[in-house]
């Protein structure tokens, strides 16, 4: 469904605007209370988009995507992939965390099999604990993040450089251009770090683990509600954006500046910051949230889990939901339209499998299917449809099914706009 004027249908939005704007401001300014020569966006700087998902509505691939590839990651070992939780296109490869393994695998974009990194686990020299997170960069160096260490790779797995730092991070990136780190510390207080750094949320450090500066206020309120998704810094043109869970900005990362770039608008669906002043009844630890969450969230329609913000040259693709629905938004860029879909894509293009996206590049979305759920989907339309079968919109996919099995690697998948 796409959607223009949102002011149309919800008479009070602007006013609900201006306090939404006019918060995005003081939080942004009480970062800058503690980091100096800061400029500060205006509103006028940040994108809006409107979101209706009571109009959601199917949306088929083959009014947005010109076709799917394929890419079977072959493995000439004996031992599956496990679980992939992150996609990472980086020039003329692609690698793939593998969360069961703690391994990073490697693949040319046409598929060929390059390696297969295994992150040493452990408490010794080049070794981490709790991998919460990996970056495969520019230059195809793996960076890995772990309890207060980060470590660098090369892609057959040699130690390149490892650093202990007082941070404790779950989440972050590379900018390779100017070798530093941003770390996203998911609400943690960080009670290690210099006092300077304290009550913010991300940061930004030097490959020795050294913090330079810290953004984004931690809200008391908030604080130890935390989300798991693969990606919390979307990329686009070498530039890196970030947004975090309850929060209906996506912030824009430049240096020493971290100003808001998009602002995600849901209407009645929107939460409200004022239900978290009712936080303080169910207790003052900041685990003391599930029965706030159960009692003040959960029975209600709030759009609350963003599991995807990608942006790609045309479009930027989101998924969201709440505890009953969840939504996936197609936004055009230029013609500033938002599509709100149901849940995920309709594969009529070459009636495959259409499982969640979980990652882009500038021009594509990935995601991928594991063989097993592969078969049983041919399975399914051998069974119910056998002209479909049989057509020659699924020549490719009859040839990939022939040549696996329920052990095999999954298939990745790359959708190609118009």
């Amino acid at each position: 469904m796409i959607i223009n004027n949102p002011r149309t249908k919800f008479g009070g939005l602007l006013i609900s605007k201006m306090k939404y704007y006019l918060l995005i401001l003081l939080l942004i300014t009480g970062c800058t209370n503690r980091s100096s020569d800061r400029s500060i966006n205006r509103p006028g700087d940040i994108q809006e988009i409107f979101i209706d998902v009571d109009q959601a509505e199917p949306i088929y691939m083959s009014d947005f995507f010109s076709g799917i590839t394929y890419i079977p990651l072959k493995n000439p070992g004996k031992s599956p992939m496990g679980i992939i939780t992150k996609i990472m296109p980086q020039g003329n490869m692609i690698a793939l965390y593998d969360r069961t393994k703690k391994s990073v695998w490697i693949y040319k974009e046409g598929g060929a099999f390059i390696g297969e990194v295994k992150i040493p686990e452990g408490k010794g020299p080049g070794e981490l604990e709790h991998i919460s997170d990996v970056y495969f960069d520019e230059d195809f160096k793996i960076h890995v993040l772990g309890a207060f260490k980060i470590m660098t790779l090369n892609m057959n797995g040699n130690l390149i450089a490892e650093s202990s730092m007082d941070l404790f991070a779950r989440y972050f990136t590379y900018d390779v251009n100017s070798n530093r780190y941003y770390g996203f510390g998911s609400g943690n207080s960080n009670v290690r770090i210099p006092d300077e750094f304290k009550g913010f949320d991300l940061f930004k450090f030097d490959d020795t683990g050294v913090i330079e500066k810290s953004f984004i206020p931690i809200e008391k309120n908030k604080q130890g509600i935390s989300y798991g998704i693969p990606n919390y810094f979307p990329t686009f043109n070498g530039e890196y954006y970030f947004f975090k869970h309850l929060h209906d900005t996506v912030y824009k990362i430049e240096g020493d500046e971290v100003q808001p770039a998009y602002a995600l608008d849901f209407g009645d669906y929107a939460l409200p910051d004022e239900v978290f002043e009712r936080r303080k009844d169910y207790g003052n630890e900041i685990w003391q949230w599930t029965e706030f969450w159960d009692n003040e969230i959960e029975p209600y329609d709030y759009i609350v889990y963003k599991t995807n913000f990608e942006i790609t040259e045309k479009y930027i693709h989101m998924r969201v939901g709440n505890n009953d629905s969840k939504y996936m938004i197609l936004y055009h860029k230029d013609k500033k339209e938002t599509y709100v879909g149901e849940d995920r894509f309709i594969n009529d293009i070459d009636f495959g499998p259409s499982p969640f996206i979980f990652m882009s590049s500038d021009k594509h979305l990935y995601s991928y299917v594991n063989a097993n759920d592969f078969l049983r989907h041919m399975n399914s339309v051998y069974e119910s449809n056998r002209e479909r079968y049989s057509s020659n919109r699924m020549i490719e996919l009859r040839r990939l099914a022939n040549s696996m099995s329920e052990n095999s690697n999954p298939v990745l998948m790359r959708l190609e706009f118009k």
